[in-house]
């Protein structure tokens, strides 16, 4: 097949988000993707972008009586987002001119002004090749130049009216063993839950670099639902726009663009879904990010936000120790466990208090710290219903099975 059909993922796969989306749920008849704008021609063309990125194992073909179509199981250990990137065909003239500007600053002892490099690196490229010596190589060597500092490989910085420009040390190279070891097991941690994993797949490359191992599977991000993909690029720009203090446009399907200023990205993993809480005026809205069909950060100042304080109430304990010994066991075990602060100490007991937004959800808790705390009296009821639920439990178990 032809570069461009390889290219034509990686350029524009936001317009698969809705045929992906309808996929997810089940719809997989032509006739019925006409039904929401996708003309057979347009599935047709979808279903063959899909083939190239997609495990052959995740796609079913089924037949009924004259008539097939494609389902898609969308469970995997793969990274589809990230292998859609290896797939991406680039010219080799591209490769050229990156690797040799790469080279000519890595042997260069000090740093270079955009001419020196332009100069070098065509000196070099007609040392190797004189056939690649295009008439508009200058421009296009500055382009890559700039393209190269965009994406952090060169760092830039200016002096008497000239850029000079020099590459990037690898931070990770700067790392000792024990930093490392860290790094990893933070990573390893995170790969667990993490949803954006194109960028955590060239992240672990760096990592493999430095363990010098091939072992494909030394971390895996997971990102089990392939449609999910789609999601990442509204999730980045929402991260962008929180990060920059600035207001963003979501538009959703069959709404109007709606400009908000967002607040956080919550992700429920039961159910491996995002939202994005957001603030307008004074309303507070909460939207699933796969039901966003666009974003666009605008030139406007985040909207000043205040969450309302939280209404707590508190609970006593009355702790009982025999010794200082215990008394510090006690105290090492409620740390791990709850805030709380002393208010009070007698011989063998203390008090404290615990604030909580809803007690009854803090209850189950409570049962860990038995029976040497004792839940004293208060208006929320929690002593009586650990006392009914102590004698639930004697009712079932009083007699021997």
């Amino acid at each position: 097949m032809s570069a461009k059909i390889f290219n034509k993922f990686n350029r524009s796969y936001k317009d698969l988000r809705k045929f992906l989306r309808l996929v997810s749920y089940g719809c997989y008849h032509r006739t019925q993707f006409s039904k929401y704008g996708i003309t057979p021609r347009t599935y047709d063309d979808f279903l063959r972008q899909l083939r190239f990125f997609i495990s052959f194992e995740n796609i079913q073909v089924h037949r009924h009586e004259k008539f097939s179509y494609t389902t898609f199981s969308g469970y995997s250990s793969e990274n589809y987002l990230y292998r859609s990137f290896l797939l991406k065909t680039v010219l080799p003239e591209y490769f050229l001119y990156n690797i040799t500007i790469l080279q000519i600053l890595e042997r260069a002892q000090k740093p270079l002004s955009l001419s020196e490099i332009v100069e070098l690196v065509s000196e070099k490229i007609f040392e190797m090749n004189p056939e690649k010596l295009e008439k508009d190589l200058p421009q296009i060597l500055r382009r890559r130049v700039k393209a190269l500092e965009n994406s952090g490989v060169l760092t830039s910085y200016l002096e008497n009216g000239k850029f000079f420009y020099r590459r990037f040390k690898n931070p990770l190279g700067e790392l000792s063993p024990n930093e490392i070891k860290i790094l990893s097991a933070a990573v390893n941690f995170y790969k667990n839950f993490s949803l954006i994993s194109a960028a955590g797949y060239f992240f672990v490359d760096s990592l493999q670099e430095i363990f010098q191992t091939s072992t494909p599977n030394f971390f895996q991000f997971k990102n089990n639902n392939f449609v999910q993909i789609l999601d990442e690029d509204i999730l980045f720009l929402t991260l962008e726009a929180i990060n920059n203090k600035r207001q963003i446009s979501y538009k959703r399907e069959n709404h109007p663009p709606l400009a908000v200023t967002p607040l956080a990205i919550e992700t429920d993993f039961l159910c491996c879904r995002q939202y994005i809480w957001a603030v307008r005026g004074k309303d507070t809205f909460k939207f699933r990010a796969d039901k966003i069909v666009d974003a666009e950060i605008l030139n406007l100042p985040a909207q000043n936000f205040s969450p309302p304080k939280k209404k707590l109430r508190e609970i006593k304990l009355r702790v009982a120790f025999q010794d200082a010994a215990e008394r510090n066991k006690r105290i090492e075990f409620l740390n791990a466990e709850i805030d709380f602060k002393i208010i009070d100490e007698g011989q063998n007991f203390f008090i404290c208090a615990i604030a909580v937004e809803d007690p009854l959800q803090f209850y189950p808790r409570l049962w860990k710290f038995q029976p040497w705390a004792k839940i004293l009296p208060g208006v929320d009821g929690l002593r009586e219903r650990m006392l009914n639920d102590a004698k639930e439990v004697l009712k079932n178990y009083a007699e021997p099975v």
